[in-house]
């Protein structure tokens, strides 16, 4: 299954997005979806060789922004995500890390239509359980 291939980068991600809404439970998952769709675009633009366009983001999406642009970018093996953690060993292409944010944006808009405004949020945070 192509998600078993990826799956340490969706859980990092889906992960460190529970850490955020248990830190303000007044995030939404338009709010996740709206910055996946962000750094979807920044990653895009960069592999097109443009700059991408300035963003205005609330709060909310300014703290869920911060964390998956982070993750994002250790995977890519860009960056440490803290002094006590190495460099990802398991690299992941542009491709393969724009993937993995299409697969949470597609979950997100699924589970946000059926269950509400914070649908996909509880669907991983009881998924992840107690992190």
């Amino acid at each position: 299954m192509v998600e078993d291939k990826y799956i340490d980068v969706l859980a990092n991600l889906e992960t460190n997005i529970v850490k955020k809404y248990k830190e303000n439970s007044e995030i939404t998952d338009y709010d996740v979806i709206r910055v996946v769709e962000i750094v979807i675009e920044i990653f895009n633009a960069e592999k097109a060789g443009r700059q991408p366009r300035s963003y205005s983001l609330s709060e909310r999406e300014s703290c869920i922004f911060d964390c998956v642009y982070a993750i994002s970018g250790w995977s890519l093996g860009r960056a440490k995500l803290e002094e006590k953690r190495d460099v990802n060993p398991n690299i992941k292409t542009v491709d393969e890390v724009v993937y993995c944010l299409k697969k949470i944006k597609k979950s997100a808009e699924k589970h946000s239509q059926s269950r509400g405004k914070h649908g996909y949020l509880d669907f991983i945070t009881n998924f992840f359980g107690q992190i």
